[in-house]
This record gives structure tokens, C-alpha cells and sequence, in this order.
């Protein structure tokens, strides 16, 4: 039987509130063979006191504590001192289910898979849950495949650090920009799965994910989120093979638009003018190298093309 050694990475920063609930899920998994990093990054609450708590309950647990940098400076730091075989990343206002890791541990050994992927729940501002499952069979894919072929049921698969596991080699020379305060997921992880040579999935949601009012990711946009523009156009001139390309301009222009749609109410028409350029680059870019869409997408696009007014007057109808 296989024991091979896992790194569990959590980068904590003022989540004092729902720490001990994501900690807690970390070490009761049923796979225990466990190294789990809580990198404390200069958080202002009783984080840090937490972790060093959490530290002397249970000998797996190292804490790092760090000036304050951003996520990606704290998941740098663990990455750096990390010796797991393989790796998942959970978020300190997170949690999982008490198998997530045995089960997509078992998936990358059935599979011989590099990267193993699960279904999550968003747990919602009113406490509900929103699950968003694969809608796929368990089954192996290589790169460009997953990326194809599982798009629409399961968008998320490209941007989401946290609800995969990894073999540590594909964090070899691959480490998060830490000038981003946003977006670095998405900076990142396409360069990573490009080193994976198959990634498989789980159909069962496993992960835990909290709509945090506090997120970045949940803040009003400003012209710091025009550098989601430079990772949409970075990524298509990255790659060389040209249905990665194609996937890639779709993907940005999912993205571009729905960075528009967050920062209509801005009342910055020189951000919302520099969006809809970008957009109007990559719906040209579409229509130019024969990108496949589906119907609904593809009129979607035109919409918005000739008036995102009118699109979110639609969108918010529906």
C-alpha cells in the first residue's frame, strides 16, 4: 500500500473565525500520512496564536509566520519548505470533507494521474450550499482533453488552486507571482497543468468553499484587475498548440466579460472602457481563428459585443 507523504499548504490571513473549522477537517482525514503547513501571513486577528495552538496539538502541523505579502507570497514560502510527495492547497476559511484526501490520492494511483480533481460546494453569504459537480465518469484525461472536453460542465477546472491535488514535481521552477494580489491562480495554473502528462477526476464534491465577504475576490473592482487582461493575453501567446489557443481566447473572453459585469457599477469609464477593449480584441480573435462555442454562447458574445448595457439588461431578466 502506498504512504506516501502529503503536503496540505493553508495560507491564514484574518480568517480567525473559521480557522479551527478548516484545520480541524485537515487533521481528521481518514488519510493521515499528512504534512500540513499553515503559513501565517502577518495576520492582524489571533491567527497566529491559532496556528501555534493547532502546532502543539498535532506533530504534522509546522507553522511559518511571515510579514504580511499576499496568498501567493505565503503559498511560496510553503512550497519552498514542503518535502510531500504530493501536494493540495486549502484556504484557511475553507474547509473539506473529512476523505478528500484519500480520494483523490486513490485517483491519481488508479489513474497514474499527476493532477487529481473533485467536485466542490460554494457555502453561500445565507449558509447554504451550492454544489458544483463534474458531471463526468471518474476517468484520465491529458491536458489539452481536460481542458476540451470538460469545459462546459466543469468551468472552474482551470482557475481553482484548491480542489486538486498535485505531484509535487509539477511545483519544480513553478512558483505563484507574488506582485499579484489577485488573479495569481490564474496566472499560474495553466503553466502547471501543462507539465501534468494526465489529470484525472472525482464526481463528488469534496471541497468546501466560502463566498467570504472579506475575499478580494468578492471587492469592488479597480484598475488593479486590469491585470486579469495581461494573464487572459499572456496565456494565448503562451501556448503553441492551437486548440489550446482557441480554448484559451474563449476562456478570456469569459473572463473579460464577467470582469465588465462586477465593475458596471464602478462609475470608472476609463476601467470599463480598457475591459470592453480587451474584449472587443478577443471576440475579433474568436470570430478570426474559428473558435467552437455553442449556439447560446456564441450569441451571448455577440450581445455583449454590441452593447454590454443591454447583455446585463438581459442577464439580470433571466
Amino acid at each position: 500500500m502506498d504512504n506516501s507523504l502529503i503536503s496540505v499548504i493553508v495560507p491564514v490571513y484574518n480568517v480567525e473565525k473559521y480557522l479551527d473549522r478548516c484545520v480541524e477537517s485537515i487533521v481528521n482525514q481518514t488519510y493521515t500520512n499528512l504534512e500540513i503547513i499553515l503559513v501565517d501571513d502577518g495576520s492582524p486577528d489571533n491567527c497566529p496564536a491559532m496556528c501555534d495552538a493547532w502546532a502543539e496539538k498535532d506533530n504534522r502541523i509546522k507553522v511559518i509566520h511571515k510579514e504580511n505579502g499576499g496568498a501567493a507570497s505565503a503559498r511560496n514560502c510553503a512550497l519552498d519548505i514542503m518535502s510531500g510527495d504530493y501536494l493540495c492547497f486549502i484556504d484557511g476559511d475553507d474547509y473539506v470533507s473529512d476523505n478528500m484526501v484519500e480520494k483523490l490520492f486513490d485517483s491519481i494511483k488508479t489513474n497514474k494521474s499527476d493532477i487529481s480533481i473533485c467536485g466542490n460546494y460554494e457555502i453561500c453569504f445565507d449558509g447554504s450550499l451550492k454544489e458544483n459537480k463534474l458531471n463526468q465518469c471518474n476517468r484520465r484525461f491529458d491536458y489539452v482533453e481536460c481542458l476540451l472536453e470538460v469545459r462546459d460542465s466543469f468551468s472552474y477546472v482551470h482557475d481553482i488552486l484548491c480542489n486538486k491535488m498535485y505531484s509535487s514535481i509539477l511545483w519544480t521552477n513553478n512558483r505563484f507571482n507574488e506582485s499579484l494580489k489577485k488573479y495569481e491562480d490564474s496566472d499560474l495554473l495553466p503553466k502547471v497543468y501543462e507539465k501534468a502528462a494526465n489529470i484525472s477526476l472525482v464526481n463528488l464534491p469534496l471541497y468546501y468553499y466560502r463566498q467570504n465577504e472579506y475575499s478580494t475576490m468578492y471587492k469592488c473592482i479597480d484598475r488593479e484587475d486590469l491585470v486579469l487582461l495581461d494573464i487572459c493575453i499572456e496565456r494565448v501567446n503562451h501556448f503553441v498548440n492551437i486548440e489550446l489557443k482557441k480554448h484559451y481566447i474563449n476562456e478570456g473572453l469569459r473572463m473579460i466579460r464577467g470582469l465588465y459585469i462586477k465593475g458596471y457599477n464602478s462609475g470608472d469609464s476609463f476601467l470599463m472602457r480598457t475591459i470592453k477593449k480587451a474584449y472587443n480584441s478577443f471576440f475579433l480573435s474568436l470570430i478570426k481563428n474559428k473558435c467552437k462555442v455553442s449556439l447560446n454562447n456564441y450569441l451571448a458574445y455577440i450581445l455583449f459585443f454590441i452593447s454590454p448595457k443591454i447583455y446585463i439588461k438581459v442577464l439580470n431578466s433571466l
